[in-house]
């Protein structure tokens, strides 16, 4: 910024329908002056003009035209005032509008995670007693309170908050109380017989979604779910760009702690209202997340994640007090971080492993965690070995040319044949295509030979076979620009056609390289062949909705039948509510953890050699049956 912006005025940004402003010093991006006021701008690359999702309209102010908003933003949309908000400047007072806003499918929501019958076992415990004080008996209450509770070897240890409940109202003689103890801690006192009241909140902090559930301890059943858009992909949809934003600046690391606090915060109060469970009736919580998500949500400082050899300050099992973070449940209530096993395989993958039963199992099983970040796990409970690679946001819509996430208006579904069909999620007119509708366009491609082995979109007249008329005209070629479009303008809800272009696949193709290839090194290390899986399992909510099929026709899983694919939703929350419910699961994350071999791909030339390898697409479609 020049020295007359830096002293120019400060500036007054509006934004519409809302009518948030502030004052900002001159110079101000939209996008940073949206962050501030705490409006979510869709942003994956942090704001560095390489995501071009940040999209707003502006109505006045703002600095000329960029060479990148003219290149990408259509005829219409610059006409129509679109700009990017991370490259329009303020130098005077400005006003925009926000012109989409992300919300979580709660349909996309259900399918998280498979309930799994579980033994009630929680290390929470309700004691009903009745207070008999003798008068002029010697003793204080706090002592003669857990006098009432069953014989522990060591006796119970007391809360303070638990002391400043012991009011006369409450504790006099013959009153029925309900003692709460969670271990060996004397944590809540309750008026009358609250015994059936006995809930946990379990949590998972992915770095797209943060889906919680509420869990009765009582019977190890999920009462209800819940979701919200994780805040922190303002700074980034991926886990290196938001750990760069904390490096660079001064208060990054306050900010998404901050952001991860605030949305926890606004699951708990929605998983209550669904619920209709009292927050002061919530006395445990566990949280997965990836390593990067556990530094944040205990704003531990993130550079040993982001700069080699990438180690975690901490993986072990962290105890803590949601209320002391400013998480807003009861004072009793007490939460648990489930342990790690590296600096890229964090307590999410212990959750997705506890779910699966892998570490129990005698079934050769990969189970594979696809998102932003892929990691896999391959083996058996006498030794499994796990690992993670940078995948990208290309599976969230991100850096693809029409991209989106799988919300209300994106092409989940694409069927190629005589025609070429596309299911739009919420049946309206489309308005992108997201990461399963990808996969589903380019197997289709794959199988017609408009897309070969190495990636590169055919010209007609190069192929060998006729193609079907209808798709024969979808496909495009203008120089080394080549697209397939799959749904025309005047079908989708902006006005332009939807596409698949040249470089869409060759992010595909970055993408499932990393997820196929990390996979396929696994195997090598374990001297296991695609032939000897017995199961395959995918687990997050994108491995919940891609169709297997497809998977497999592009090589993002081994060539196995389709009866040894396996969706199970979201993995790593269905771990964390066994380990809420069951001290037995509890342990079970930690040895978990001792038992894992990891395996660092990084810096690794045999690794390199099959990522490559697995970058191309399969030249014939597998046997599946």
């Amino acid at each position: 910024m020049s020295d007359a912006a830096t002293e120019a005025p400060p500036v007054r940004i509006t934004f519409l329908p809302r009518g948030e402003e502030l004052t900002c010093p001159a110079g101000t991006t939209l996008l940073d002056a949206a962050r501030r006021l705490d409006l979510h701008i869709e942003a994956a690359c942090g704001g560095n003009a390489l995501c071009k999702k940040c999209k707003v309209r502006v109505l006045e102010g703002g600095n000329a035209l960029t060479a990148v908003e003219r290149e990408y933003l259509t005829a219409a949309e610059l006409r129509g005032g679109i700009r990017l908000s991370c490259r329009v400047h303020c130098l005077t007072d400005a006003r925009a509008e926000l012109v989409s806003v992300e919300v979580v499918s709660l349909a996309k929501l259900r399918r998280f995670g498979k309930e799994q019958a579980v033994e009630a076992d929680s290390d929470v415990a309700k004691h009903l007693v009745t207070l008999a004080l003798a008068p002029g008996e010697p003793g204080p209450l706090c002592r003669k309170i857990p006098e009432a509770l069953p014989a522990r070897a060591g006796g119970y240890r007391v809360d303070q908050e638990f002391l400043r409940k012991l009011t006369p109202d409450l504790v006099k003689e013959g009153s029925a109380l309900t003692l709460v103890t969670v271990e060996d801690e004397l944590v809540a006192v309750e008026a009358g017989d609250t015994r059936a009241a006995s809930y946990g909140v379990a949590v998972d902090i992915g770095s797209t979604t943060i889906a919680g559930y509420l869990v009765d301890l009582s019977r190890g059943v999920t009462v209800t779910s819940a979701a919200v858009s994780n805040s922190q992909k303002e700074y980034g949809h991926d886990i290196m760009t938001r750990i760069a934003h904390c490096m660079r600046e001064p208060e990054g690391l306050a900010t998404l702690h901050a952001r991860t606090l605030e949305d926890v915060n606004i699951l708990v109060k929605d998983l209550s209202r669904r619920g209709r469970v009292p927050l002061d009736r919530v006395y445990r919580m566990t949280v997965v997340g990836n390593p990067a998500m556990h530094h944040l949500f205990f704003r531990l400082p993130v550079e040993s994640l982001g700069l080699a050899p990438y180690v975690p300050l901490y993986r072990d099992r962290v105890d803590f007090r949601p209320t002391a973070m400013g998480i807003e449940l009861p004072a009793a209530c007490r939460g648990t971080f489930l342990p790690a096993i590296s600096g890229f395989v964090g307590a999410d993958i212990v959750g997705m492993i506890l779910a699966t039963g892998l570490a129990e199992g005698e079934r050769l099983t990969l189970a594979v965690d696809i998102g932003t970040n892929g990691e896999s796990v391959l083996g058996t409970r006498e030794r499994f070995l796990c690992c993670s690679a940078p995948a990208g946001p290309a599976f969230e819509g991100a850096q693809i040319q029409d991209g989106m996430r799988a919300v209300k208006g994106a092409i989940d579904r694409v069927d190629v044949s005589e025609e070429m069909t596309a299911r739009v999620i919420g049946g309206t007119k489309a308005e992108g295509i997201c990461g399963s509708g990808l996969i589903d366009a380019v197997a289709g491609l794959l199988d017609l030979g408009v897309i070969d082995p190495t990636g590169r979109i055919q010209d007609p007249a190069e192929l060998k076979g006729p193609l079907p008329e209808a798709v024969l005209k979808r496909i495009h070629l203008l120089g080394e620009d080549r697209w397939v479009e799959l749904v025309s303008a005047d079908a989708t809800a902006h006005g332009r056609p939807i596409v698949v272009s040249q470089a869409d696949v060759r992010q595909l193709q970055l993408a499932k390289g990393a997820i196929a290839g990390s996979g396929r090194y696994l195997m090598r290390r374990l001297g296991v062949r695609p032939e000897d899986l017995e199961q395959v399992v995918l687990a997050g909510a994108f491995g919940s909705f891609v169709r297997a099929e497809s998977a497999v026709r592009i090589g993002l899983i081994p060539p196995v039948p389709l009866k040894k694919v396996r969706g199970v939703g979201n993995a790593a929350g269905a771990g964390a509510r066994l380990a809420l419910a069951s001290r037995a699961y509890m342990g079970k994350a930690e040895e978990i953890q001792r038992q894992a071999e990891y395996v660092e791909l990084a810096g690794h030339d045999d690794f390199m050699e099959v990522f490559v390898e697995a970058m191309n697409f399969p030249p014939e479609p597998p046997p599946l049956e």
